[in-house]
């Protein structure tokens, strides 16, 4: 069975946001758990989804906002050969966030 890991962005997509419904709704979802959703570092975040990444190889991304920065960080990275797709919704401006 294949695994949705859903990466939310800035603030970690608070309860009521549409990645929230999507956990609730759909068994084989997992929550990318970041340690501050509050003061986000590229390299912990990095760290983190990589880690998400090694425990459920094959999985599709679903990022939101600064999730989708996130993943596009990812795609130079040799654990981006392990993801099977990704869905990047409203990426954010990543000069504006810098």
């Amino acid at each position: 069975m294949m695994t949705t890991l859903i990466i939310p962005g800035y603030l970690g997509s608070e309860k009521g946001h549409w990645q929230r419904q999507w956990l609730a709704d759909d068994d084989t979802a997992r929550l990318v758990e970041q340690d501050d959703w509050e003061n986000p570092v590229l390299s912990q975040w990095l760290h983190v989804l990589e880690a998400a990444i090694s425990e459920t190889p094959g999985a599709i991304l679903v990022a939101h906002s600064l999730g989708c920065v996130l993943v596009a960080h990812l795609a130079s990275r040799p654990s981006a050969a392990h993801v099977a797709g990704a869905v990047l919704v409203a990426p954010a401006d990543a000069e504006r966030m810098a």
